[in-house]
C-alpha cells in the first residue's frame, strides 16, 4: 500500500508560497530605493538597481517555474495522485507481503511529463492553452538560465505578470492580491506595532505591482473594474495621514461596489474593507466629488464638507 497520498491543496499551498515569495522579494528590492530616490539616490537609475539584482531575478524565475510544476501536480492529483508516479509498477508495494511505502519515497514525473499528463486528462479550453503557453515560456527561460548563459533580460514586469497569471489560472481572479495580503497579515509579527497602520501600508505593495504591470493588466485578472473611478480609502488614508495629503494618492484604491451612479458602498481593493457612503455634492471649491464618508469627508479630495 502507498501511504500519505498528496492532495491538490498540498501542492497548491506550496505553489502559492513560491509566487508570494517572488513578488515580495521584488518589492523588497525596490523598497529603500523608492523611499529615498528623490533624496539620497536621486542620481541612481532603477535599471542599475535591477542589474545589480539580476541573480535575484533569476531566482524568482526559478520559483515561478516551481510554482507552475506544483500547480500542475495539484491538477493531476485532483484526478488521481497515482498519475504522478514515475516509479515502475514492479516497484509498487502491490503484493500482499509487500511493506507499505510512503508516496514521498517514490519517483514522480516532472517537466514535460507533467504537462503531457495534465493535457491528457483535461479537455481543451482557452485557459488550458494559456497555461501551456506560460509553462513552456517559463520553462524555456528557466532552462537557459540554469544550463547556459542567457542572452535575454529577465524583467520585474515579466516575473510579476507571470506570477499573477499563475494565480489566476489555478486559483481564480483577484487571488493574486488576496493571497499576498493574507500571507502578510498572517505573519506572527504583523500588527505588533500598529495593526491599522501596517494594514493600510499594504497599499505601497499594491502600488508597486500596479506600477510594474499596469492597471489594464491587473484589470484582466480581477472580477472588479479596476479601471473605474477610484476614491480615497477612508481607512488607508486615515492611518497613513502622517504622509501628508499631497502624498496620499497611493490610498486611492476604493471603488464603488457595485459601481453605479447611486452606489453607496465602497470597497478598498488594498485593505479589502467595505464602507457605507452617502452621495452628496462636495462643497470644496473646484471638487466635483459626490462620495462622502460617514465622517463627512469627500473621498475625492479629502476635504471636510460643509453641512447646512
Amino acid at each position: 500500500m502507498i501511504n500519505n497520498l498528496p492532495t491538490r491543496e498540498n501542492f497548491n499551498s506550496l505553489a502559492q508560497e513560491c509566487l508570494i515569495q517572488t513578488i515580495n522579494n521584488l518589492f523588497e528590492i525596490t523598497k529603500d530605493y523608492t523611499e529615498l530616490k528623490d533624496d539620497v539616490y536621486s542620481d541612481l537609475d532603477e535599471v542599475e538597481l535591477w542589474e545589480h539584482h539580476r541573480g535575484d531575478l533569476r531566482t524568482c524565475l526559478v520559483l515561478i517555474y516551481q510554482a507552475l510544476e506544483l500547480y500542475l501536480k495539484g491538477e493531476i492529483c485532483n484526478e488521481s495522485p497515482y498519475l504522478l508516479l514515475d516509479t515502475p509498477r514492479q516497484d509498487w508495494p502491490t503484493n500482499p507481503e509487500s511493506l507499505d511505502k510512503d508516496f514521498n519515497e517514490l519517483f514522480t514525473i516532472s517537466g514535460d511529463q507533467l504537462l503531457r499528463t495534465f493535457n491528457a486528462i483535461y479537455s481543451v479550453t482557452e485557459k488550458k492553452k494559456e497555461i501551456n503557453k506560460l509553462f513552456n515560456d517559463v520553462r524555456k527561460k528557466r532552462n537557459i538560465i540554469t544550463h547556459s548563459s542567457p542572452t535575454f533580460k529577465i524583467t520585474p514586469q515579466y516575473l510579476i505578470e507571470s506570477s499573477i497569471k499563475c494565480f489566476t489560472f489555478f486559483e481564480g481572479n483577484d487571488q493574486w492580491w488576496h493571497q499576498i495580503k493574507q500571507n502578510i497579515v498572517d505573519h506572527p509579527l504583523f500588527g505588533y506595532g500598529d495593526y491599522d497602520y501596517e494594514l493600510a501600508n499594504l497599499t505601497y505593495r499594491l502600488e508597486f505591482i500596479k506600477d510594474k504591470v499596469g492597471l489594464k493588466f491587473l484589470n484582466r485578472h480581477s472580477d472588479l473594474d479596476l479601471t473605474a473611478r477610484k476614491y480615497y480609502c477612508p481607512y488607508c488614508s486615515h492611518y497613513l495621514s502622517d504622509l501628508g495629503q499631497d502624498n496620499l494618492e497611493i490610498t486611492k484604491w476604493a471603488i464603488l461596489n457595485p459601481n453605479k451612479p447611486t452606489g453607496t458602498t465602497l470597497l478598498c481593493y488594498s485593505c479589502q474593507n467595505k464602507f457605507e457612503v452617502t452621495r452628496e455634492k462636495c462643497t470644496s471649491e473646484g471638487c466635483k466629488g459626490n462620495v462622502i464618508s460617514d465622517e463627512g469627508v469627500c473621498l475625492s479630495c479629502l476635504e471636510k464638507i460643509e453641512i447646512d
